[in-house]
């Protein structure tokens, strides 16, 4: 029993591993404007870091924890207006509210899909204000490490939130709050070195990425 464990748990590390090795898009930007009568919305990204191991074939376009189309446009983005036509996907973002984030595909064969870094809030359509108004998605812009302390910084500031730090099976290794912060510091003396997710979570936003603690 404790061998089966111990292989169930090995190869565990390794699809996790291997998935965390899949570049990510880049830069996920989410505009909303509202003139009146109309909304109009940009959602775009930048392509992965290129990899000589694997081929991108395309996006996942994913509406909170569900996916929503599978895209190949090059262009990486879809910007409409009410009653304009826009790329295929961007009707999804003129229902109701909900979370979106992007994840890249490799592999015409096995599909294989990357980690999502970024994600951002559609509070839904705007009626009957004479203002403009625009929301952008948090993002992590840089991650630094020196031997005593790990630096995450942000593209603009948390309100309140928590910062969740695991490990490639799942355990919770560190928890700390976030109250008004641009940037967060970690002390390195919590982690040993390896490969572990990090999770930055607010009641509007959700972000994930990958780091090597050294």
């Amino acid at each position: 029993m404790k061998k089966s464990i111990i292989v169930f748990l090995f190869n565990l590390t390794v699809i996790l591993s291997s998935k965390g090795q899949l570049n990510p898009i880049q830069n996920l930007y989410w505009h909303h404007t509202y003139e009146y009568p109309n909304n109009c919305y940009v959602l775009s990204w930048e392509k992965p870091d290129s990899s000589l191991t694997d081929t991108l074939i395309g996006y996942n376009i994913y509406r909170d924890d569900s996916l929503y189309t599978f895209t190949t446009d090059l262009n990486h983005s879809c910007d409409p207006c009410d009653g304009i036509p826009g790329q295929p996907f961007c009707d999804f973002i003129k229902v109701g509210g909900f979370y979106m984030h992007v994840t890249a595909v490799y592999n015409n064969e096995s599909h294989d899909e990357s980690i999502y870094n970024d994600s951002a809030e559609c509070y839904g359509k705007a009626n009957g204000i004479k203002n403009t108004s625009t929301i952008n998605a948090l993002a992590i812009l840089n991650i630094i490490q020196d031997n005593s302390a790990i630096r995450i910084d942000l593209n603009q500031p948390i309100a309140k939130g928590a910062l969740i730090m695991t490990n490639v099976i799942g355990q919770t290794i560190f928890i700390i709050s976030i109250d008004n912060q641009k940037s967060i510091e970690i002390d390195k003396s919590n982690f040993n070195s390896g490969l572990y997710f990090l999770n930055i979570k607010t009641n509007k936003v959700n972000l994930n990425r990958k780091i090597l603690i050294k």
